[in-house]
């Protein structure tokens, strides 16, 4: 343990010393407000130099994290909700990241073009389908010859086959081509995939649970699982829309006109048709006070409410799905309060969370554990990255307007990101997954994590060869597009 991390609040310090809480205080508070300040730093850096702002965070946390610094002592799991934490730092961190987590996943649902998704939703689930099953498949095969148990290799095969949704749609953001068909289309197979990564990890817990009870009970276990988890989702539908339902109907950022108390002379019941009838003058109508903060300050308290009873029941996995779940409902809506939400999330304070986030999930990475476990770790990242570049070139064969569409759509859906941390998370707490199996999935996760925005990045400067645009000009793809939506 290093000499500046925090020791408890009170009993044995660093070396067998005793630490009061006075003395304790200021240093988780420094380490907290260091950390604070290093995601805002990165944040500028990546703006400033034109790196991915994801893939500086997440470096940061695997440097502050067991594999060189060892900041915090022990790495937080994100995903674990409700568990124990050691100390005053690890709690407040969780609970920044766990924040970050919600915005990451309601901005995600929030800036999807959803009626452009619908249009093309046939060709977006076939590069989900084919990406996820050649890796399910592939992985779960190699993984067998390194494990003892089908279901820990169909675990590993869940978590390194799912796609993330949030983070990907955070790089397309980042790269101001949201609005792309690239975007969409990676957004459409991300979410497909993480469904079906969702259903195997449930797959995987049947098996290890028919081997240990017998087949009857584990039909039993997962049907049971299955429909809780439904009506949950349902009942979070139907709480969600029917708020955005009221809040139409009561006006979201506009003045609603309501008639003057009392009517004419002071007598109740008069309406504005007998008014114009008898030519007295009509009473002036008051207007509502516009109330679209309390509003969304409403709505995201249920949503968060909602996040909290999924996570506490299901898993982390299932909370996700409820923040993307109520960002797509407002995004939907004709609210048009859509680019001010976004807008809003862009501040200084609310990108805090988000930067904590990358940081904390880097700093589960473990790179001193995986010497004893280094040919397992080469081999599954081999396969994870052949299998689903090989499968989303298979399903991007026709239909595309360019090579370079193409490969901005593979890229896009390449990483897990927090799906394969959470899936991650959720297995190994229930005993499917090894610490080293958990170890080497967590690399290979953060490792296509930080690379795919890179990769993008240089798709977008490269010229595409289809459109006969030499190398020397240089065009990045989100003018092309910014340019097609002005002729639109």
């Amino acid at each position: 343990m290093l000499p500046f991390f925090p020791p408890p609040l009170t009993g044995e310090g660093v070396g067998g010393v005793k630490v009061s809480s006075m003395e304790a205080f200021p240093r988780w508070i420094i380490i907290l407000i260091v950390l604070i300040v290093v995601a805002r730093l990165a944040a500028v850096m990546s703006r400033r130099f034109g790196l991915p702002a994801v893939t500086i965070q997440l470096l940061i946390g695997v440097l502050l994290g067991p594999s060189l610094l060892n900041l915090l002592g022990s790495p937080i799991i994100l995903g674990t909700w409700g568990s124990p934490s050691r100390s005053p730092v690890h709690s407040i961190l969780k609970i920044l990241a766990e924040i970050g987590l919600i915005q990451l996943m309601f901005l995600a649902g929030l800036e999807v073009d959803w009626r452009e998704l619908k249009k093309i939703l046939k060709l977006s689930f076939s590069v989900g389908t084919w990406g996820f099953v050649l890796t399910a498949v592939s992985v779960a095969i190699i993984t067998r010859v390194f494990v003892d148990r089908w279901s820990e290799a169909l675990a590993v095969s869940a978590i390194v086959s799912a796609s993330s949704f949030g983070t990907s749609i955070y790089y397309f953001s980042e790269m101001k081509i949201l609005g792309s068909r690239a975007a969409v289309m990676a957004s459409g197979a991300a979410i497909l995939s993480g469904l079906l990564a969702i259903l195997l990890m449930i797959g995987s817990q049947a098996t290890n649970y028919a081997m240990i009870y017998g087949p009857s009970k584990m039909a039993i276990a997962v049907s049971w699982f299955l429909g809780k988890l439904i009506m949950f989702f349902a009942v979070a539908y139907f709480l969600t829309s029917r708020f955005l339902k009221l809040v139409a109907k009561t006006g979201f950022g506009r003045n609603v006109p309501r008639p003057a108390c009392g009517g004419i002379g002071g007598v109740k019941g008069h309406n504005m048709k007998e008014n114009y009838i008898t030519g007295k003058p009509r009473p002036v109508a008051r207007e509502l006070p516009k109330r679209p903060r309390q509003m969304l300050i409403g709505y995201l308290l249920l949503v968060a409410s909602l996040y909290a009873w999924a996570a506490m029941h299901f898993g982390s996995f299932a909370a996700v799905g409820v923040a993307s779940l109520g960002g797509a409902l407002i995004g939907m809506s004709n609210l048009g309060v859509k680019e001010k939400i976004a807008k809003g999330f862009e501040s200084i304070l609310a990108s805090i969370p988000l930067g904590i986030l990358f940081m904390v999930i880097g700093m589960e990475v473990n790179l001193k554990a995986a010497e004893g476990s280094f040919i397992f770790l080469a081999v599954l990242l081999a396969a994870v990255v052949g299998a689903k570049l090989i499968g989303y070139w298979i399903a991007t064969n026709k239909g595309y307007q360019s090579l370079r569409e193409r490969v901005l759509i593979m890229f896009g859906v390449l990483p897990q990101g927090e799906m394969g941390i959470l899936i991650a998370a959720y297995l190994f707490s229930r005993g499917l997954v090894s610490p080293s199996s958990f170890n080497a999935v967590i690399i290979v996760v953060i490792a296509l994590t930080m690379l795919t925005p890179v990769l993008m990045k240089i798709t977008c400067y490269f010229p595409s060869p289809l459109k006969g645009e030499g190398r020397g000009e240089g065009r990045r793809l989100h003018s092309y597009f910014e340019k097609v939506a002005e002729i639109k």
